[in-house]
């Protein structure tokens, strides 16, 4: 039975890094892989001059909701209906593998809500940056 057990674990833990893997590869570089070298350089770009940084976040949507709002009002075309549909289905399966992978399965909704929060603000932050 601790077999069966572990086998899961392992199998769940696998997915989840999967799942992370393919969410960050997505929302960070939109289904375009950049090689490292090319991500190298952004970083020392936009770290190494704050200029380029600062005009970054002045172009960005920094107001929460506003294109979820924008694209709830124009649900005209199919890329503004996949963007909001898209946006909600990625992080379901967050929410499910930490109840999952947590030891007493027993997370709360708020604790759920939460980090999912996190992840999607680090996520968001991260697209400036890269």
């Amino acid at each position: 039975m601790k077999i069966i057990k572990l086998m899961n674990k392992i199998f769940v833990s696998a997915l989840f890094v999967f799942y992370m893997y393919a969410v960050i590869r997505v929302i960070l570089f939109k289904f375009r892989w950049r090689d490292l070298s090319f991500l190298s350089y952004q970083l020392q770009t936009n770290l190494g001059n704050p200029v380029n940084l600062i005009n970054e976040l002045k172009m960005g949507n920094l107001i929460p909701f506003k294109t979820i709002f924008i694209n709830i009002n124009t649900l005209s075309s199919w890329p503004d209906f996949s963007n909001l549909v898209g946006n909600i289905v990625a992080f379901i399966p967050f929410g499910m593998f930490l109840v999952l992978l947590s030891k007493n399965r027993g997370m709360s909704f708020i604790g759920v809500f939460g980090r999912s929060l996190i992840f999607s603000l680090c996520l968001e932050t991260s697209q400036v940056v890269f």
